[in-house]
């Protein structure tokens, strides 16, 4: 997860939101990552990611530093846009990967955005219900699985 500098807002409009998703795709092609969950919130993300190639600090520094400069173009604003590193939990497959899903998942809830939390348009959630066909990025099979 990583939260904007300040807790300011690091998403204002659907063309932020519409990036970031751009290059989760593009980490996902490049580095071999897999997405299992995503939240992203006016002035924070969660992501639950797998990164089998062990290479998650090469494919967080790219999204965080070529979403950045996107952001501050787009803004016509100079200098960091994150509180600093992304944080990252190592967590077992199995024994909290449920856990965790419902904490991103709800996450928008938590925080009053929406009143359920199939209504936010930028999380994962979605996708697991079936609702719409979801990103190439996102791997929910796995996770559904386990249920």
């Amino acid at each position: 997860m990583n939260r904007g500098l300040e807790r300011r807002e690091i998403f204002q409009d659907q063309k932020d939101y519409e990036a970031f998703l751009f290059l989760c795709l593009e980490i996902h092609q490049r580095f071999k990552v897999m997405f299992h969950a995503y939240s992203l919130m006016p002035n924070h993300y969660h992501l639950m990611m797998e990164t089998p190639g062990a290479n998650l600090s090469r494919a967080l520094r790219h999204l965080d530093g070529v979403y950045t400069q996107g952001f501050n173009k787009r803004k016509k604003r100079r200098g960091p846009l994150f509180q600093g590193r992304y944080k990252a939990l190592l967590i077992e497959k199995e024994s909290y990967s449920l856990e965790l899903s419902r904490y991103i998942h709800l996450n928008p809830l938590k925080a009053k955005i929406v009143k359920r939390p199939e209504d936010h348009a930028y999380t994962s959630f979605r996708y697991y219900l079936g609702k719409r066909g979801k990103p190439e990025f996102l791997e929910v099979d796995w996770l559904l699985g386990q249920f």
